[in-house]
């Protein structure tokens, strides 16, 4: 009977626990990556999870800007890459100035301007 009621303190107490990290989660925010930063700094994760939560923040945000701009006739994989590497987001990609864009390696006039009216037009 005793074990039933540990078993059962303990599962509620990690029922707690879970529910108020998810709700913390959802109730911010915060990007991954100033989550991560955050977590860091008061000592919940150590230098490796920061790393690897880094990574995996960048590589999602320059995944959904590849997979834009190699929708565009003339862009390839290594393009994409490049334009990916040059700007933080979508956002800032479709901000950005047709100069800026044709400095990337491998854009010239004519890719910028389709990327450009590609990422405007959503």
């Amino acid at each position: 009977m005793i074990e039933t009621i540990d078993t059962f303190v303990t599962l509620a107490a990690l029922a707690a626990v879970a529910y108020t990290s998810v709700r913390e989660r959802l109730s911010t925010d915060e990007t991954p990556i100033e989550e991560a930063k955050r977590l860091y700094a008061a000592g919940t994760i150590d230098e490796p999870e920061l790393e690897a939560r880094l990574a995996e923040a960048v590589d999602d945000r320059h995944e959904r800007i590849r997979l834009v701009v190699e929708d565009v006739n003339g862009v390839g994989p290594a393009t994409g890459k490049a334009i990916a590497r040059e700007y933080d987001s979508l956002d800032g990609l479709r901000e950005s100035r047709r100069e800026r864009l044709e400095g990337v390696h491998g854009v010239g006039e004519q890719t910028a301007g389709a990327v450009l009216e590609r990422v405007r037009e959503d």
